[in-house]
């Protein structure tokens, strides 16, 4: 009967480190992916291998410090969860739209800054590779009563959620 409580505490073990191992290579994949450029293909497998090499250094680097048997396992599932999010966070998905907090908050400054504002058109903008560290910088296209054509202007959303318009 002891023998298969060790056998069943390795089994979760392993499972609970895979498990985690699975949602670490996810989430790195996740932050780093950036959109396709005109090199898209060749940054995308780059970005593979150097997630996979970055992973294995982790895992081999744990199982010396730790002590651990069963790393590859760990070292398996990180790089299923780098793959897996490749395919199901395809390219064309990683355009952000505005949210409604950012088009008020851009609306508001435009307006503080030019007059009879008609219309204003948000433009999605591309992720880059760790979106969620970087300052966005939003395509803003807008139309005022007094101007026929329309005016573009480049709006900077910095990491603490200032904006500046940038031309």
């Amino acid at each position: 009967m002891d023998d298969d409580y060790q056998i069943s505490k390795i089994i979760l073990k392993i499972a609970w480190q895979s498990a985690l191992s699975f949602l670490i290579g996810a989430g790195l994949f996740y932050l780093v992916a950036p959109h396709l450029t005109e090199h898209g293909v060749i940054i995308e497998a780059i970005l593979l291998v150097f997630l996979v090499g970055l992973g294995f250094i982790t895992v081999t680097t744990l199982k010396f410090i730790l002590k651990n048997k069963i790393t590859f396992v760990c070292f398996v599932a990180f790089s299923a969860g780098v793959i897996v999010t490749q395919k199901y966070y395809p390219i064309k998905d990683r355009k952000v739209e505005p949210t409604p907090v950012v088009e008020e908050e851009i609306r508001v400054l435009l307006e503080s800054k030019f007059d009879n504002i008609k219309e204003i058109k948000i433009n999605t903008r591309a992720k880059r590779s760790f979106d969620l560290l970087r300052p966005k910088i939003w395509a803003v296209i807008f139309y005022t009563n007094d101007d026929p054509f329309h005016k573009r202007v480049y709006v900077k959303q910095g990491l603490l959620g200032d904006f500046v318009i940038e031309n």
